[in-house]
């Protein structure tokens, strides 16, 4: 059975930032919890998360749609199927991003196969709001840096 997550947010950032924070994909163990590892080999993408008490490994086909979308595609890993998407549309100065996945769990009976999938709901959950919490930190950082050697307020 395939199982579709989805999740979405609206951030406080121009769309080609949200979209770069989601491209840098080595970056996510800085700020989503329960991912141990995510690495890079030209467009595929290898992730470890800890999904419950499990610890899945997989690795991905990534394309690319600058500012718009990020696309990904189970090559190997402990899925029959997985997708990805993560969207970025413009929302009144800010953007609104979606990730959506839609996965089909390999990993036994029905039962084991819903929990998984519920855990992985979780986790798309906790990530989209990682997400926006990165983008926040970032651009209060941002707001923070020294103009000629003085801290600027940040300012809501």
């Amino acid at each position: 059975m395939i199982y579709r997550i989805l999740a979405e947010q609206v951030v406080d950032a121009p769309q080609h930032v949200a979209y770069q924070l989601a491209a840098d994909v080595s970056r996510y163990p800085e700020f989503l919890s329960g991912l141990e590892g995510a690495r890079v080999h030209g467009d595929l993408v290898e992730m470890t998360a800890r999904v419950g008490p499990l610890s899945l490994t997989w690795t991905c086909k990534a394309t690319f749609e600058p500012c718009n979308t990020i696309t990904t595609t189970l090559c190997q890993g402990p899925f029959r199927s997985l997708t990805g998407r993560w969207s970025f549309t413009p929302h009144g100065g800010k953007t609104k991003v979606t990730l959506e996945l839609r996965v089909e769990p390999a990993v036994g009976p029905r039962f084991i196969e819903r929990l998984v999938a519920k855990a992985m709901e979780s986790q798309v959950e906790k990530s989209i709001k990682a997400f926006r919490k990165r983008i926040d930190q970032l651009r209060e950082e941002q707001i923070a840096q020294p103009i000629d050697g003085q801290p600027q307020p940040a300012t809501a």
